[in-house]
């Protein structure tokens, strides 16, 4: 299915939430798995040769990744606050409010289909039709905003 290009950028725009929140919940493990390494270190005493060329700043590192991912979550909760804010201030231009409500819900909470029906009173696939039509809608307002051949 070809998506008309204005549909396409919609997406991408609407789109932006649901990605900064899966990097960061993605940055969050590899923080957890990193402090596991750092505090599963043990020495180990052992009549075995040392190897030649032993990683001796082992910790300092694993301890600087962690604070390098924990600055970089920090600025992706930001900026995906930031998403949000353009996000729900875009919803609140469509006309039809079960629109904005099944946008919002989809895009801003990212919440699944079943919990955006139950919120708005709707069947599932009149959800999903709604928000279709909002995406539409959504298009063309943003369409319109474009100056003519600006992506």
């Amino acid at each position: 299915m070809d998506l008309n290009p204005a549909v396409k950028d919609t997406m991408e725009f609407l789109g932006r939430v649901r990605k900064l929140r899966n990097g960061i919940e993605n940055k969050m493990l590899r923080v957890e798995t990193l402090r596991d390494m750092a505090t599963g270190t043990t020495a180990a005493v052992s009549d075995m040769p040392r190897s030649d060329s032993p990683n001796l700043q082992r910790m300092e590192a694993v301890l600087c990744k962690v604070a390098d991912l924990e600055s970089e979550i920090a600025r992706d909760q930001a900026a995906m606050e930031t998403a949000r804010a353009e996000i729900t201030a875009a919803l609140s231009e469509l006309e039809d409010y079960r629109e904005q409500q099944a946008l919002y819900g989809r895009f801003v909470e990212c919440n699944g289909w079943a919990a955006i029906a139950k919120e708005c009173g709707f069947h599932i696939r009149t959800v999903q039709r709604r928000l279709d039509a909002g995406i539409e809608h959504l298009a063309a307002l943003m369409e319109g905003r474009l100056p003519h051949g600006q992506e």
